[in-house]
């Protein structure tokens, strides 16, 4: 995790009042499948209007 050192909460005073990083790990990943969702989505759509 020494890689992430640079990522830091500008808001935050203490790292304290920070969520942990598992949670935010899978805060993430949630924001990852919608993404991946509404991506499918696009190419149905534009994979239905290539067959027009």
């Amino acid at each position: 995790m020494n890689g992430f050192k640079w990522l830091k909460e500008e808001n935050a005073e203490n790292g304290d009042d920070l969520p942990e990083p598992e949670d935010l790990a899978v805060e993430a990943i949630g924001d990852l499948k919608g993404a991946k969702k509404e991506l499918e989505a696009v190419v149905e759509l534009l994979e239905g209007a290539a067959k027009r």
